[in-house]
């Protein structure tokens, strides 16, 4: 992980050279208005698909901003210690606490996870809602101190909240737990948005002991049947390029098994076009997940099938709602994703649409069905 030293300096002559970012953009202007002119066909408005040169351009600009001392850029913001934190999709303002949750956004909330979680159990099955904490969350001391927090009760803090005051469905909040760990290890990647091995693998121990009480022969793997290692400056992550194609790595996390491990994964498409991971676990006498959400699924994947006698996995946006990628349900034909279709039917689904996103963004739904119930229903 990059130490203070890499932070941006700034100096008597970073800020000579920032005052000259009037005469920079100006002659990015005209270069680019003078292009146009010089090679037919190209736009102006439009030459992040036809400028041939358009990604070193701003790669090299974005390097000079980096270098003269901003700390602002496109959804980013560059926090302490070389720490980059991202700014869209009102991240800024829910970590700043200062976004309320609509009473009807909250209700509509709570009513398609009773109805969800009615559902499965009627079919036999567990619902566990796993809210994965924004980087700033679990960090806050990296945060820029021009970016204070102001209010007392985050969007998540305000679901939990209400959550609590009518009963409903499980919802798990991993930020304590992350919390606790990240006082003795880096748990998100300084560069990206993301968690590392070690983010997914707490993540991961707190998901399985949230599922023991209703079957207890699910335990986590101890931390040490792994092997820690660490490839510095070898991880290729997503913020320096939102920023601009800044030309910053991060090091690579990796978590290694140190027992043999059987798993297998495979991807497969469904006829409604979704593509789904189903992977294999060590032990059929294990129950069976069922995970939906987005990217934060990449990093946990690794651990999860080992607690489970199958986990398939889909990604799906919870804020776009049903659309041609996301059909009213997801409707799969055989034994193998029976548990996929009752688990999402469209109108639970559609609660998600006006979720608060703090770091209910994303959202993760686990079907477990025990092997008795995949065999009554004539289920392998």
């Amino acid at each position: 992980m990059r130490d203070s030293s890499e932070t941006p300096p700034v100096s008597r002559l970073a800020r000579v050279v920032a005052s000259a970012y009037p005469a920079t953009f100006v002659g990015l202007i005209l270069f680019l208005l003078a292009s146009s002119v010089a090679v037919p066909g190209i736009a102006p408005w439009n030459y992040e698909k036809e400028f041939r040169f358009h990604h070193q351009l701003v790669s090299a600009y974005t390097q000079f901003r980096y270098w003269a001392g901003d700390h602002v850029y496109n959804q980013s913001v560059l926090g302490k210690d070389g720490w980059i934190f991202h700014t869209g999709d009102l991240s800024l303002r829910d970590y700043q606490r200062t976004r309320k949750v609509a009473k009807t956004d909250l209700r509509k909330f709570h009513r398609g996870l009773v109805e969800l979680d009615s559902e499965l159990a009627a079919d036999g099955a567990t619902l566990l809602i796993v809210v994965v904490p924004n980087k700033p969350s679990i960090y806050p001391q990296y945060m820029p101190d021009e970016i204070p927090v102001i209010g007392t009760q985050s969007p998540l803090d305000q679901v939990l909240a209400y959550m609590s005051s009518v009963g409903g469905a499980p919802i798990l909040d991993l930020r304590p737990a992350l919390v606790r760990e990240a006082a003795n290890r880096q748990l998100y990647y300084t560069s990206d948005t993301h968690w590392n091995a070690l983010g997914a693998y707490f993540s991961y121990v707190a998901i399985v002991n949230a599922l023991s009480a209703d079957y207890p022969g699910l335990e986590p793997r101890p931390l040490s049947d792994f092997s820690l290692k660490t490839i510095p400056d070898s991880r290729v992550t997503d913020l320096p390029r939102v920023m601009g194609h800044l030309p910053i790595r991060d090091d690579e996390v990796l978590l290694k098994p140190k027992f043999p491990n059987t798993t297998s994964t495979t991807k497969e498409k469904l006829s409604n076009g979704l593509g789904v991971y189903v992977t294999v676990g060590q032990n059929e006498q294990l129950p069976e997940l069922l995970y939906v959400g987005d990217s934060f699924y990449w990093g946990i994947e690794q651990f999860l099938p080992l607690g489970f006698s199958r986990v398939n996995s889909g990604g799906i946006s919870f804020h776009q709602g049903p659309g041609p990628a996301q059909p009213d349900s997801l409707d799969t034909a055989g034994c193998r994703y029976r548990g996929m279709r009752r688990a999402l039917p469209g109108r639970a689904l559609s609660a998600f649409e006006n979720a608060p996103s703090d770091e209910l963004m994303v959202i993760r739904v686990a079907w477990l069905s025990p092997p008795r119930a995949r065999r009554s229903a004539g289920c392998p």
